[in-house]
């Protein structure tokens, strides 16, 4: 029997009440929520303790791309606490998440989640079996462009990427948001790593949500059958804007 997503985030939140705050700080966020992040190391991002309601998409874009592509195996890359990974391994896909922040791998483990702690500054992150799908939501503003090709290296690993980004619109939002382009920006940029933009499937997907970032900002991308070379990956440490 399948979870709803409240009851992902339910077990989610069971696991929080370990002190864990030497991995991480818990701030205040809007409203008031716990917001998890690592001051020292700004470039791994942040996220809601316990999910983000607002990008909850299990009942739009999920199960469309189920629908759609059939994926047998997915990533997540920035999975906080895994509860994207907690839905599409509900449904039948192998499936794993990766994420900067220690604090939330933990969370997810301890779910029966599985991920890895990795710093996308450091390299790729290369996955050990074949991937047919990869979801990245709310993770590229802040990642600082030299360390894109790490990315790209990432996401070349799956022959479909579901993508949201920022743009120039949100530079002075959000936590350390400091990779801020348009649109045709990351179009341009996916193509160069051979990924093309599905402009009917990105409708689509849009069109079923009724609220959060990927009705705006959601992309679907499809790798070109021609082999196209690996990015070559950067090393090194991100850095606060």
């Amino acid at each position: 029997m399948t979870q709803s997503f409240d009851e992902t985030l339910g077990k989610l939140r069971e696991v929080h009440n370990i002190d864990r705050r030497e991995q991480c700080t818990i701030v205040s966020a809007n409203g008031g929520c716990a917001f998890v992040t690592d001051p020292a190391n700004p470039h791994l991002g942040g996220n809601l303790e316990g999910g983000d309601p607002g990008t909850r998409y299990d009942r739009c874009v999920w199960p469309w791309a189920l629908e759609r592509f059939s994926p047998s195996s997915m990533l997540d890359v920035g999975c906080a606490e895994g509860y994207v990974v907690r839905w599409f391994k509900d449904h039948q896909v192998d499936s794993f998440g990766v994420d900067g922040l220690p604090f939330n791998v933990e969370c997810a483990r301890r779910s029966q989640i599985s991920a890895a702690v990795h710093d996308l500054t450091t390299g790729p992150y290369v996955h050990p079996t074949p991937l047919d799908l990869i979801w990245c939501c709310d993770v590229m503003e802040h990642i600082a462009e030299e360390f894109l090709p790490n990315v790209m290296a990432t996401f070349q690993q799956a022959p479909v990427v579901l993508l949201t980004t920022g743009t120039d619109l949100h530079a002075a939002e959000g936590w350390h948001h400091v990779t801020n382009k348009p649109e045709s920006f990351w179009v341009a940029w996916m193509k160069r790593g051979g990924f093309e933009l599905d402009k009917d499937a990105t409708t689509e997907a849009r069109g079923r949500c009724e609220g959060g970032w990927f009705k705006h900002l959601g992309h679907v991308f499809i790798r070109a059958k021609s082999q196209t070379a690996p990015f070559e990956p950067t090393t090194g440490r991100g850095t606060a804007a």
